[in-house]
């Protein structure tokens, strides 16, 4: 049974698409996954250089998006996308996915997913927030066969284009 057709969720992942942020990542010292935003005003700090922030997961299939609002009076809201497809975009997703397990019982789940996301010029903020659909397509893609992910390539994600559909399974 599918919650949502293929055509559907070409259109959601177009959409989030056409307003996510191109960022660099990286691993800091403590293992919490960063994104560097290359857009300076992506966040929006106070007065104070403090940043009130929320943040989401929107989950899109194999794909998922991080939705995070900063500022208080004047706001702006960004998207991270992250991608299951693209085996290289896989290591930067199972990073943040593994701050989501306790060190008491080693589920995936059973904690807050944990990110820093900061800019260019030094505005950041670290955040935490739930992260279900993320760690469960990613259970899923251990159980089926290699090329299931490849099933889910979307036309709009930067890193499905990237997956070289010259080798063997697509690349995955």
């Amino acid at each position: 049974m599918k919650i949502i057709s293929k055509e559907e969720s070409e259109e959601l992942i177009r959409r989030y698409m056409s307003q996510a942020e191109d960022y660099n990542f990286a691993i800091a010292p403590t293992g919490i996954p960063c994104f560097l935003v290359k857009n300076s005003s992506a966040i929006i700090a106070n007065d104070d250089g403090s940043v009130t922030w929320f943040a989401r997961e929107i989950s899109i299939c194999m794909h998922s998006f991080i939705e995070l609002r900063t500022g208080e009076e004047k706001t702006k809201t960004i998207y991270i996308p992250l991608c299951l497809v693209n085996p290289t975009a896989r290591q930067f997703a199972e990073v943040l996915i593994n701050t989501t397990k306790s060190p008491l019982d080693g589920r995936f789940g059973s904690k807050k997913a944990e990110a820093i996301i900061f800019t260019p010029d030094g505005k950041g903020v670290a955040v935490c927030f739930e992260l279900k659909g993320l760690p469960i397509h990613h259970v899923t893609l251990q159980l089926f066969p290699q090329d299931h992910a490849s099933k889910f390539k979307s036309s709009h994600c930067p890193f499905c284009r990237m997956v070289d559909s010259t080798q063997p399974n697509g690349g995955v």
